[in-house]
């Protein structure tokens, strides 16, 4: 009877494989934290969009549906002296560039007031941003019977967006190798024609 000789993996062998699947699980982790990071810079980037877009809609309604416009500057129905206002017709709102919103200071408020008053209306008063946001922009032209309404809403920390204080337009995140996965910048221009004319 012959006798059979069974061979198992040496430990160098091992050693080897154990590298080579270690490498290959790094990369695969590697992989897997780079589409995360993408992933959530998308939904990120898709938030802002909203409501940036959902700001110029809801603006450039009110302007189109209005006689008139009004702007108001150290607006003390804000929670700072440094708040400003656009009222068209019985739509008014309340704004602070630069700042992050929190429930201690709101950043763009949209309440209704008597039409033609442009008061502070706090009974009907609601938030148009959202939490991380802040608005860079918000520019409100006329040119005849057009108005032209620019909004640029930020979303992240101040630490990962690069403010472009005289031309917000040009503000920029982090790239996503530096966190720039937390940050996303949209601007919005709506041009609309007033149904009702400028007078």
């Amino acid at each position: 009877m012959k006798k059979l000789h069974t061979r198992g993996f040496t430990i160098i062998e091992l050693l080897i494989a154990t590298v080579a699947f270690s490498a290959v699980l790094l990369v695969i982790t590697g992989a897997i934290i780079q589409f995360s990071k993408i992933y959530y810079k998308g939904v990120v980037t898709s938030k802002t969009q909203e409501v940036a877009r959902s700001i110029a809609d809801e603006m450039s309604r009110a302007a189109q549906f209005s006689k008139t416009k009004t702007p108001v500057a150290n607006n003390p129905g804000i929670v700072s002296a440094t708040g400003q206002a656009w009222c068209f017709g019985d739509k008014r709102f309340n704004y602070i560039l630069g700042k992050r919103f929190s429930t201690s200071q709101p950043v763009l408020n949209a309440d209704t007031a008597p039409a033609g008053s442009c008061t502070y209306n706090p009974a009907s008063s609601r938030e148009l941003v959202s939490e991380n946001m802040q608005l860079l922009r918000l520019d409100v032209t006329e040119n005849g019977d057009k108005v032209s309404v620019t909004v640029t809403v930020a979303y992240g920390a101040s630490t990962d967006i690069n403010i472009d204080t005289s031309n917000p337009a040009n503000s920029s995140c982090k790239t996503i190798r530096l966190g720039g996965q937390y940050c996303a910048i949209s601007t919005v221009t709506n041009i609309v024609t007033r149904r009702l004319g400028s007078n």
